[in-house]
């Protein structure tokens, strides 16, 4: 089955390293931060199709589901040690944030209107699950 689809995506990243630290007793310590910021809007982009159906052309849709706008921002921080010639480590910390929205374009609602009433994605634009930005955050951390 064929979805088109399309992605139009600005996004920014920095990335920053310093030089190494050294310290007298704790090793040498090189710092770095990333960070990025993506904001896409993945677009299905359906057309109606038409059959013949008994002579007469018939409408129908082979796929219906939620375009779905993105907000994505993630920030990272690590620290590489060298406490000896031999031995190093790094240890670091992560954040990320995701924000979406589905969204339903003309197409689709037309499609929604002639699908199941059993339909999944007809159950949730029906529920109201398209009208509010959904928010994910997480933090990790990365030791030894």
């Amino acid at each position: 089955m064929h979805r088109p689809q399309e992605d139009k995506t600005i996004q920014l990243s920095i990335e920053a390293t310093s030089l190494p630290l050294e310290t007298e007793k704790l090793g040498s310590h090189t710092l770095s931060v990333n960070t990025k910021y993506a904001k896409t809007d993945h677009r299905l982009t359906l057309e109606e199709t038409y059959i013949p159906s008994s002579g007469n052309p018939s409408s129908w849709y082979d796929f219906i589901g939620p375009s779905v706008k993105q907000d994505i921002f993630n920030v990272a921080i690590q620290d590489k040690i060298n406490l000896t010639e031999k031995l190093d480590t790094t240890i670091g910390l992560r954040y990320d944030n995701y924000n979406y929205k589905p969204y339903m374009d003309e197409i689709n609602k037309k499609g929604i209107e002639k699908a199941s009433k059993y339909y999944p994605v007809r159950i949730d634009y029906e529920n109201g699950e398209f009208d509010h930005n959904n928010k994910m955050d997480n933090i990790g951390g990365m030791f030894p």
